[in-house]
């Protein structure tokens, strides 16, 4: 009488010619990954033979993620003023420290839809404004800022924050 060997004591691949062909396999597949990460300013030849079998098994991976952030990045601010025109109060809590953001905000996309796309909703947006901010505010305003990153080699030679930064009122708005 003859048992089979307990399941945790087979072997995933049953014969030795396919254990051979997995271990191959994975070794090429190791090796064309580890290839991939090269820069494809350093080898462009590379990157076009291995890039077909990326995009067949889908884990294709550029160093363009690391590109330049010296684009430009703009905001939306809601500021309240007082009766002398002094802002007293204000919706910008999602004005960066001179850091690039990396969270995502509902509210912060909200604000840049009204601020470049969709600004005949910004009326909506202004009278709810006016609704949340304390008694003594008079009227508020939106202001998109402007704010300018270093590019990537003025980053690498250590150069932080935002550059510059533009203000630019986009409308106000009197509160009943």
């Amino acid at each position: 009488m003859t048992s089979s060997p307990p399941d945790d004591a087979r072997p995933l691949v049953g014969s030795p010619r396919r254990r051979t062909l997995l271990s191959v396999w994975l070794a090429a597949h190791v090796i064309v990954v580890g290839l991939w990460l090269i820069p494809a300013k350093v080898t462009p030849g590379l990157h076009k033979l291995l890039g077909p079998y990326m995009r067949t098994l889908h884990i294709r991976q550029s160093w363009a993620m690391f590109g330049n952030p010296g684009t430009p990045d703009y905001f939306l601010v809601t500021e309240g003023l007082d009766a002398q025109g002094e802002v007293v109060w204000g919706l910008a809590d999602d004005v960066p420290d001179g850091h690039i953001r990396t969270r995502w905000d509902p509210l912060r996309k909200a604000r840049r839809r009204l601020s470049k796309k969709s600004p005949e909703r910004a009326d909506a947006w202004m009278q709810w404004a006016c609704r949340q901010a304390p008694p003594q505010v008079v009227g508020v305003r939106m202001v998109r800022v402007n704010q300018t990153y270093p590019s990537l080699d003025e980053y690498q030679q250590g150069a932080m924050g935002a550059q510059s930064e533009t203000r630019k009122e986009l409308r106000s708005l009197q509160c009943p």
